[in-house]
């Protein structure tokens, strides 16, 4: 709690806004835009309301005022924002999920529900309600990827945001959760973890791979391509699909978080930096 968003631009930082307990953020694609989500205490009643700003980079503009208010409970899932779509190469509405601290931290995005905020006349319409947990959106802002939160095994499903069609992914045998998702820059393929029943030494972690129109899935199990280590995995999912043929995934174990880079082409696993990956912003 107590924290600034700050840009860095060579030697130089740049404050852009104090946040109290912030939630998630995110970056636009195109460039120079960052959507930030806070908790703070409503000065004459005292309740906590959720925000989310829309902050340009480069200039500051939107760290002075909330574009979304809502008011919420202390263990109550609180806005999250996941994108930002541009019209006539201005920001015109933002995606956002609702989330518990522990489903927003770090890059673990699990949110109920998916909510669309027009930024023109500040209306929110409800793309998908909280009984889907959403798990990501694609890069050019055509799918969602979500689950229905109350279903074992889950279903991954993509859905257009158009709502013109839904894909659905039928769970692999053995699989107990889903968690995490990227998707390719092209927004043509898809990549996932999947929790699989473990043999008496916990889960065993999977990464599902499939392309956004359907058909076969292509697994890849995580466990071993990872060095050894005596503290068992609590998390690993995909956090961002960088390359045609490279894939970051977070590992976090009980003492220790670390990103990983996933080579699609040829299977192997590397350590790209020790700690917790947030978000990708587009230079």
């Amino acid at each position: 709690q107590g924290a600034t968003l700050n840009v860095r631009q060579g030697n130089s930082v740049r404050p852009l806004l104090a946040l109290r307990d912030p939630t998630g953020l995110c970056g636009s694609i195109p460039a120079g835009y960052l959507s930030v989500a806070d908790v703070a205490i409503q000065e004459d009643t005292g309740g906590l309301v959720g925000m989310l700003y829309l902050v340009d980079a480069g200039t500051g503009a939107g760290s002075d005022t909330p574009l979304l208010s809502l008011p919420v409970l202390r263990s109550s899932p609180k806005p999250l924002p996941l994108a930002i779509a541009f019209l006539d190469s201005s920001p015109s509405m933002l995606y956002y999920t609702l989330a518990t601290p522990d489903e927003a931290s770090g890059s673990f995005a699990s949110g109920h529900g998916l909510f669309v905020l027009d930024l023109a006349t500040r209306r929110v319409t409800t793309f998908l309600d909280d009984a889907n947990r959403i798990l990501g959106v694609s890069p050019d802002l055509t799918f969602v990827a979500f689950h229905a939160a109350q279903r074992t095994p889950p279903e991954l499903r993509l859905a257009r945001l158009d709502g013109a069609s839904t894909v659905l992914f039928q769970p692999a045998s053995g699989a107990r959760e889903v968690q995490g998702a990227a998707f390719s820059p092209d927004s043509e393929r898809l990549v996932w973890a999947t929790v699989m029943a473990g043999s008496g030494a916990g889960p065993s972690f999977q990464l599902s791979m499939a392309s956004t129109f359907g058909g076969p899935v292509t697994l890849a199990d995580l466990g071993p391509l990872l060095p050894p280590d005596p503290d068992p995995i609590v998390r690993a999912y995909p956090v961002a699909w960088l390359t045609d043929s490279a894939i970051l995934v977070q590992v976090d174990r009980g003492n220790s978080s670390t990103v990983y880079r996933y080579q699609v082409d040829t299977g192997g696993l590397t350590v790209e930096a020790a700690g917790t990956f947030i978000t990708l912003f587009y230079p």
